[in-house]
């Protein structure tokens, strides 16, 4: 047996209906693969298309694995039969009987019935679909919307002064927690940022950058100025960026 034959036969342990599976891999060594056939397998074993879910992080990768299942089941609609027979071979191990080609055949057709596709989302996309159907046992508004990171300081501070509150009261308790990642970064970008070139001047017998201006103005009157101003646009803008990736990153994990 061949290293790919012997790892097909691995993965088809995984895709049993009668069995719970916990499917631990590296990255790019067919996790999504081997999920999509457990979908198939199953289906094809005779569970409803409308009573499966599966649950992702990443919206990507609910997309992905939607895509992969509604590419091969709409192949399998219109495959010849001895084509659709070699498919139904690979993924279950054994040729397929009369019932099982049929119902390959009509897989594509139930699921399209489904009201919504086939039901895989992310978690978060779940959890929300559960408080809009049951929204007075979560206590929630039943059309509520949920609220983007980039959004919720304009909202909280629309909705502290429809009550009234004053500026002052929405600086510090609306605007600063906000904001207050992002002096923080800053401040650690200046603390790294002159520790790394104290290091820097010390390996490389070179003055640092506050003795450098001060030399330079001892001759020179606008230079040390124009050269402090850059530097501290090029901190804030380092500072920016962080806070930029930071909740682009945080939003992927929510997501997606």
């Amino acid at each position: 047996m061949t290293r790919a034959a012997e790892a097909a036969a691995i993965q088809r342990q995984a895709l049993g209906p009668d069995v719970s599976v916990w499917v631990s891999a590296s990255a790019g060594t067919g996790k999504t693969k081997v999920l999509t056939d457990r979908l198939l397998a199953l289906m094809l074993d005779g569970t409803d298309p409308a009573r499966i879910l599966c649950l992702t992080f990443t919206r990507a990768a609910a997309a992905e694995m939607a895509n992969r299942v509604n590419d091969r089941l709409a192949a399998w609609a219109t495959l010849p039969p001895g084509a659709l027979a070699e498919q139904l071979v690979e993924l279950t191990g054994h040729f397929p009987q009369e019932h099982e080609t049929a119902r390959a055949r009509q897989l594509f057709a139930r699921v399209l019935d489904i009201p919504g596709g086939a039901k895989i989302a992310t978690i978060h996309a779940f959890c929300q679909s559960l408080l809009r159907r049951f929204p007075l046992e979560a206590g929630v508004p039943p059309e509520f919307a949920v609220i983007e990171e980039r959004s919720a300081a304009e909202t909280l501070t629309e909705a502290a002064e429809t009550l009234g509150a004053g500026w002052p009261r929405i600086l510090f308790t609306v605007i600063l927690p906000n904001v207050r990642m992002a002096v923080l970064s800053g401040a650690f970008l200046t603390f790294a940022i002159v520790i790394g070139e104290f290091t820097m001047a010390s390996l490389l017998s070179r003055p640092a950058f506050g003795p450098y201006l001060q030399l330079m103005g001892a001759n020179r009157a606008y230079e040390p100025s124009a050269l402090a101003i850059i530097a501290f646009v090029v901190t804030w803008a380092c500072m920016g960026l962080i806070q930029i990736f930071g909740r682009d990153r945080r939003a992927t994990m929510a997501g997606r």
